[in-house]
C-alpha cells in the first residue's frame, strides 16, 4: 500500500471499529485523493483489526446497464472487465488483506445499502465529505453529503451498521443504525 498520511480516529469511531467484520469503503478508479485516502485509512483499519474490507465501486454506474451487476467479487472474477478495481483488489492482498469488490452500477449514492444488506457488512467509511460535492454546493451550505448517507442508511436497515466518515484528518462516526447497537 502507497503511504497514506495518518488519520486519528476519534474514540467513537474507535468503539465502532471494535468489532467489525467488514468494512465497506467506496472507491472509484478516477485517481482521487480522497477516495485513495480513505481507501488506504480502511487497509490500514483491516490490518489492525482484521477484518474484511468490500470496495463499493462507482466507477460504472449508468441506468442502461442490464442485469446491474453486484458482487462481492474476488479479482480473479472481475479482472478482464474491470482491471482496475482487480488492481486495487490486488494492493489490498498483497498487504494481507481480505479484500471483494461489489460493483455499483445504478447511479444512486443509497445503493450502497444493497450492498451493505446482501454482505452483512457492520461499518462503512465514508471519503471526505467535500470529495462528492460540487463547489457550487460547498458555497450554498447544501447539507453534508455524508450525513445524508448516513441518515438514509440508518432509515432503511435494519442491521447495526455504524458509518464513519473522514474530515480534516480525523474519522469520525456520523450515523449508527439502532444506536449503541453497532457490533
Amino acid at each position: 500500500m502507497n503511504a497514506t498520511p495518518r488519520l486519528r480516529f476519534t474514540q467513537e469511531a474507535e468503539q465502532a471499529l471494535e468489532s467489525v467484520r467488514i468494512l465497506v469503503v467506496p472507491t472509484d478508479l478516477a485517481g482521487r485523493d480522497c477516495v485513495e485516502t480513505a481507501r488506504h485509512a480502511a487497509a490500514n483499519v483491516a490490518v489492525e483489526r482484521t477484518l474484511q474490507i468490500l470496495l463499493y465501486d462507482r466507477s460504472h454506474e449508468t441506468w442502461m446497464d442490464h442485469p446491474h451487476p453486484s458482487g462481492p467479487h474476488t479479482a480473479d472474477v472481475i479482472r478482464d472487465d474491470h482491471p482496475g478495481l482487480a488492481d486495487q483488489l490486488d494492493e489490498l492482498a498483497s498487504a494481507g488483506i481480505d479484500a471483494r469488490a461489489w460493483i455499483s452500477t445504478v447511479p444512486s449514492r443509497t445503493e450502497i445499502i444493497t450492498a451493505i444488506q446482501a454482505t452483512g457488512a457492520d461499518a462503512v467509511l465514508l471519503p471526505d465529505s467535500a470529495c462528492d460535492t460540487s463547489l457550487i454546493e460547498r458555497l450554498t451550505g447544501r447539507d453534508d453529503p455524508n450525513a445524508e448517507l448516513a441518515g438514509t442508511i440508518d432509515r432503511q436497515l435494519d442491521q447495526p451498521v455504524a458509518v464513519l466518515a473522514m474530515g480534516d484528518g480525523v474519522v469520525d462516526v456520523v450515523g449508527v443504525t439502532a444506536p449503541g447497537t453497532a457490533r
